[in-house]
């Protein structure tokens, strides 16, 4: 693997660890103690929410703005397609190569979903206020 793409590649790992960790302290509320009491499971509550809840019937902003949830689909596939290149590329640069060669139509797609995103999210100040640093 050519150097610029170990830099690049640690580069964009270093800044999730750093984006990702600043979420986590901020959602704590900086160490603060919590005074919320526990309602159910903890574990079925992520169950749920990361299954039924994210269902398209079960959303009002995929009901109210369908183009625009079918552009996130197309970037979170390709961001999955492009991890999965990634990890084969480490682990067989031959295989990598083939599948990144592939991949060259679906990740142009999703580059210009997450673009078209960002650009929304940065010029509407109601999106850019829930923004975070991994967005």
């Amino acid at each position: 693997m050519p150097d610029a793409v170990r830099i690049a590649f640690a580069a964009s790992v270093s800044w999730a660890i750093l984006a990702l960790t600043f979420q986590v302290l901020r959602a704590r509320g900086g160490g603060r103690r919590s005074y919320s009491h526990t309602a159910g499971s903890p574990l079925r509550g992520a169950a749920y929410n990361f299954t039924y809840a994210m269902l398209p019937a079960n959303k009002e902003s995929v009901r109210n703005h369908p183009g625009k949830f079918a552009v996130g689909v197309v970037l979170h596939l390709g961001v999955l397609l492009c991890i999965a290149g990634t990890l084969l590329l480490a682990l067989s640069p031959e295989a990598g190569a083939k599948l990144c060669a592939l991949l060259r139509i679906p990740a142009a797609l999703a580059l210009a979903a997450g673009l078209f995103l960002f650009v929304r999210r940065f010029r509407d100040p109601d999106l850019r206020a829930m923004s975070a640093p991994d967005d």
